[in-house]
Order: structure tokens, then C-alpha cells, then sequence
């Protein structure tokens, strides 16, 4: 790993270093307050469930999207070249979508024998990961491979937006919401996640791995040529 690499993944952390804590602090809030509510109603009928994976995936959305309009232009500014940036912002979120799911699992591998001790019926976590393997790594795995496509995806969204300007993308967003919406309306597309939903297996979201290096190549095409001046 060069030294330019080393100082832009150095630059990534200090610049996400309090975003990450403010998220933080915001989803362990929002679970105690849950924990406790749910232990005070615990004889009530009502069941509370709780996702940490979610607003993950939410947020390394929203990361992705503001690293074009943020960091790129001051990256290619200060003198690192498109190769070391691509590469680097790769190293970073593979990085950021393991740490991430790490910690979502040791939570949920706390809390839930705490829950289950103090008798808390009416508590417990929702993960895609329930409906194909509960194991701590399949968990892992699937929120690495959702975080990182998402990530792509909006990568590649902000980039289309910096290099063509919001008339562009937007364009090319509404031509795949039209293709969506005619999918639900002919019902091939209703089909096509039935299928998926109902054989849901590990296999699944190593494709959606694939399509993201799919997905991420395709970003280094519009990456390469990039300056620091956006298109509106």
C-alpha cells in the first residue's frame, strides 16, 4: 500500500470520525430506550422488535453518495490520482461495512441472552439473516455484501450526478423507476422477488457481492476522467 493511499484513508477516518460516533450514539440511544420500554411493558401483548442493520445500510447509503460531492473534488484537488482514489475509497468501506457488521452482531449476541435472562418475551432483533441462517457469520456476511452494494449503488448515483449534472441522472433514475413500475404492473417483477424471497439462501447475497464489483467497476469508468468542478 503507497503512502498516498495511507494519507487518503487517514483523511476518510478524521472526516467520518464524529459522523460514525454521532450514529452511534443515536442507535444505542434508540436501543436502550427500547430495552427499557419493553421490559416495563413486559406483560403487555405487544411484541418490539429492533433492527441495528437497517440504518446501516441507510447511512453507508447516504456516506456514499456525499464522498463524490465532499471528498472527490478535494481529493483530485490536493494532487492524488483517480487510481489511488478508487482504491482507496474501496479499502475504506470494505473496512467500514466489516467494522460496522462486527459490532451489530456483538450487540445483538449481548443483548439478546440479557433479554431472554430478565425474561423479556415480548423483545427481540429483526435481521434478513433470521430467514436463512442465524449464525453470528451468516449475519456478518449479509450485512457486508447489503452494505457494500448500497454503497456502490449510491457511489455510483453521485458520480453520474457530478459528471453529467441533477438533469442526467435524475433522467437516468426516472428510466429505472419506469421499467420498475411496468415490471410491477406485468407482474414479472412481483415474480422475480417472490423467487428470490421464497429460496432465500446464502447464495443470494453472494450475487448481490458480485453484482457489486459489477456495479464498482463501472464506477472507475466515470472515476477516471473526473475533475474538481461538477456539472449542474
Amino acid at each position: 500500500m503507497n503512502k498516498q493511499i495511507k494519507g487518503l484513508l487517514y483523511f476518510y477516518l478524521t472526516h467520518m470520525r464524529y459522523s460514525v460516533l454521532i450514529f452511534w450514539a443515536i442507535l444505542l440511544s434508540i436501543l436502550i430506550i427500547s430495552l427499557v420500554t419493553s421490559y416495563l411493558l413486559n406483560d403487555s401483548d405487544g411484541v418490539m422488535m429492533m433492527t441495528l442493520t437497517i440504518p446501516i445500510y441507510f447511512y453507508i447509503g447516504i456516506i456514499g453518495y456525499v464522498i463524490v460531492k465532499n471528498w472527490l473534488p478535494f481529493t483530485i484537488k490536493i494532487g492524488a490520482t483517480r487510481k489511488n482514489i478508487y482504491f482507496s475509497i474501496a479499502i475504506f468501506f470494505i473496512a467500514l461495512a466489516l467494522v460496522f457488521s462486527m459490532i451489530a452482531m456483538l450487540i445483538q449476541e449481548i443483548i439478546t441472552p440479557l433479554a431472554d435472562q430478565l425474561n423479556m418475551t415480548n423483545f427481540s432483533f429483526m435481521h434478513i439473516g433470521h430467514f436463512v441462517n442465524d449464525a453470528w457469520y451468516a449475519r456478518v456476511l449479509i450485512d457486508i455484501f447489503i452494505s457494500l452494494f448500497i454503497f456502490s449503488l449510491s457511489f455510483l448515483i453521485g458520480l453520474l450526478q457530478y459528471r453529467f449534472g441533477l438533469v442526467i441522472s435524475m433522467s437516468l433514475m426516472g428510466i429505472v423507476l419506469f421499467v420498475s413500475m411496468l415490471g410491477v404492473f406485468q407482474g414479472w417483477l412481483i415474480k422475480f422477488f417472490i423467487d428470490i424471497f421464497s429460496n432465500l439462501n446464502l447464495n443470494l447475497f453472494l450475487m448481490i457481492g458480485l453484482m457489486t464489483i459489477i456495479i464498482y467497476g463501472l464506477t472507475w469508468i466515470l472515476l477516471r476522467r473526473t475533475t474538481t468542478i461538477s456539472v449542474r
